[in-house]
């Protein structure tokens, strides 16, 4: 957030060099505060990640929101100027068969596997994320969105992705009725 690449792994917050600003800038700016479907939130962070399909370099924009104790972390994504609320889930609430994931009953069919790298990151974050850092993502369509599940090398995330419409965002972070 104040433009610097820290690090705290001697339990102190260090300031290694400035980092490089996004080619663009975030549409919801980090420390902005709203309302979200019933939940206080803060804007704390705007990564760019992308993959490369076909040869072909593709992008999108993340925001970490910060909920609350009660609520803990949602994400949105924004890809093409349509936005999607990203809910974490608990792994035990994704069973895993082949080539689908059950979540709630309901199958979500494969729809995509890519390798999707960070390419600029600004805020603070529940993890130490880099430029370059890599996952690979697979995606789930199904009734209720598209259920992402990203491996790294340690870890697997899961998470519930829905369409949220740019009016929905505006009214709840107070933003311009027209898209960015």
């Amino acid at each position: 957030y104040c433009g610097m690449t820290s690090d705290l792994r001697q339990g102190a917050l260090v300031a290694l060099r400035p980092a490089p600003k996004p080619p663009m800038d975030p549409a919801i700016p980090l420390g902005q505060q709203g309302t979200l479907r019933g939940n206080r939130v803060i804007c704390i962070a705007f990564l760019i990640r992308g993959c490369t399909v076909g040869g072909e370099r593709y992008r999108w924009r993340e925001y970490l929101l910060y909920a609350g104790p009660r609520v803990g972390y949602l994400w949105l994504m924004e890809e093409d100027g349509g936005w999607k609320l990203v809910t974490p889930l608990a792994p035990g609430d994704v069973d895993q068969r082949g080539g689908q994931v059950v979540y709630r009953g309901q199958r979500y069919r494969h729809k995509q596997s890519v390798l999707a790298s960070v390419e600029h990151v600004v805020g603070e974050l529940y993890w130490k994320v880099e430029v370059g850092e890599e996952v690979r993502a697979n995606d789930y369509q199904g009734p209720g969105g598209i259920v992402s599940v990203e491996q790294a090398e340690s870890e697997v995330t899961m998470s519930l992705c829905e369409n949220l419409s740019w009016n929905e965002l505006a009214q709840a972070f107070a933003l311009p009725a027209e898209t960015p």
